[in-house]
């Protein structure tokens, strides 16, 4: 949410399970989840990607992945240890999420990036602009494939 809370629900309900204030990270723009590891991550409006225990409800590890710009795009593969970040700056990234390296940045969208699509197993990834440009990225060796 806007104001930095980050909501569980159960989806069989639709009931709320828990709800907590994130802190200084900003207001929560984006979240991607792996119940099964119980590990969420979000992109903040401070331009941070925060990787959460989802099961006890802390902080694991930020991210300073943007700069200040704010983070429309966290996508996460927990099993390889590999996230993307979009961010307004118009630049997707991509993180090794334990050591927080940035292991690469792509830089031909001229806006805020607002959508990807990851195929973390095909080192793929498709990421959207607010300029109506879309791309398609090889995740290792950053070529643009479309």
């Amino acid at each position: 949410a806007m104001d930095g809370t980050l909501a569980l629900w159960d989806i069989e309900t639709l009931e709320l399970k828990t709800a907590f204030l994130t802190g200084k990270y900003g207001a929560i723009l984006c979240v991607d989840c792996d119940f099964a590891r119980n590990r969420m991550v979000t992109g903040t409006s401070e331009g941070s990607l925060c990787i959460w225990d989802a099961e006890r409800l802390f902080l694991v590890k930020e991210i300073h992945a943007h700069d200040g710009a704010r983070v429309w795009v966290a996508r996460a593969d927990f099993d390889q240890g590999r996230g993307v970040s979009g961010a307004q700056d118009g630049r997707l990234r991509t993180w090794d999420l334990e050591t927080g390296d940035c292991l690469g940045t792509f830089d031909l969208h001229g806006d805020m990036i607002s959508t990807a699509v990851v195929d973390f197993d095909a080192c793929r990834v498709m990421s959207g602009a607010d300029d109506g440009s879309l791309y398609l990225w090889h995740l290792d060796n950053r070529a643009q494939l479309a």
